[in-house]
């Protein structure tokens, strides 16, 4: 995600948005460096399959040389976490294995962040051709999949039980948020993720959080 930012800030049409791109990049490396610091010791460790296949998903888009798309491919990472911030406000003790994570998610830097985020890739849509807005919206319909795979994936291993010779996992239905309004498919009340204005609207999809 780090390295997607600093492409959007090369990308960016504007002097305001070069400089909101190349300021969010740096704050999410310092941020992100010290939470995972807290949390993990990366000596040795490879990346995930689900992590690999986020990355490889905004180093394709970012290759693309789309500023639209690229816009739209980051978008998740502000807007999902903001709304597990802002719901997850005062739920949880301070001494919660991931209070450090959430306090982070539920900062109002961060919200304002993700607003302008926001207003930067509705801008972009309104101004884009059909074709444009559609290689937005499955830019934005990839990381969110990528973003809940992330969730899925520890839960996965948690709640995975067998299922007979098959040996299919069979996930916990709280686990699977695909279909729900709100998901990664949909926008408010299940419309699509862009609107007949054009206005690329953003719904992000919460599935179990930190429970």
């Amino acid at each position: 995600m780090t390295a997607a930012r600093p492409r959007a800030a090369a990308l960016a049409p504007s002097t305001e948005e070069q400089r909101f791109w190349a300021s969010a990049s740096a704050s999410c490396l310092a941020e992100e460096a010290r939470l995972h610091e807290s949390h993990v010791d990366a000596t040795a460790l490879e990346p995930a399959p689900d992590t690999t296949a986020y990355t490889d998903h905004l180093h394709a888009v970012s290759a693309g040389g789309s500023y639209a798309a690229l816009v739209a491919a980051v978008l998740p990472c502000f807007v999902l976490y903001t709304d597990i911030g802002a719901r997850r406000r005062g739920t949880f003790d301070p001494d919660h294995a991931y209070a450090d994570w959430l306090t982070a998610y539920g900062d109002e830097v961060f919200a304002a962040s993700s607003a302008e985020a926001c207003r930067i890739a509705d801008a972009v849509a309104r101004s884009a051709s059909p074709a444009v807005r559609a290689a937005m919206s499955a830019a934005y319909h990839r990381s969110m999949r990528r973003e809940l795979a992330f969730f899925e994936a520890p839960l996965r291993r948690l709640h995975v039980r067998g299922s007979g010779e098959s040996g299919r996992a069979v996930v916990s239905p709280r686990c699977t948020a695909r279909e729900r309004p709100g998901s990664p498919e949909s926008g408010p009340g299940g419309q699509p993720l862009l609107r007949r204005n054009s206005r690329f609207v953003t719904a992000p999809c919460v599935p179990c959080t930190a429970e």
